[in-house]
């Protein structure tokens, strides 16, 4: 096998002093990958990148609004009678992990409700 990646090397015209190197991979690379396609695989690169971040607040958010803000006594036209910060959670609404991330996403997307 290593044969093999020596023979692609010299084919590839890679420098002997890069050969079986993180360098040598590079060139190769750089040799078999066409510059359109790799632009294009850049692109989705940075797309994934984004989109996990984006996924990660989304799922930060989700258990922030689940733990942190589990209950509420709500407030104006639906605020619930009765309801104080000592009884919240027995009278007041609560949520669960699917308003969590709804409220998660609104915020992230700046939507709002």
């Amino acid at each position: 096998q290593v044969q093999k990646m020596d023979d692609i090397a010299k084919a590839a015209n890679v420098p002997e002093h890069l050969r079986g190197t993180t360098g040598h991979l590079m060139k190769l690379k750089e040799n078999i990958v066409h510059p359109e396609v790799a632009e294009k695989m850049k692109a989705y690169r940075s797309l994934a990148k984004s989109t996990l971040f984006f996924l990660a607040h989304v799922l930060f958010g989700t258990f922030f609004y689940a733990w942190y803000e589990a209950c509420s006594c709500s407030y104006g036209r639906t605020a619930v009678e009765g309801c104080t910060e000592a009884n919240t959670c027995e009278v007041g609404v609560k949520k669960d992990l699917s308003t969590s991330f709804y409220m998660s996403i609104v915020t992230l997307t700046t939507v709002g409700f």
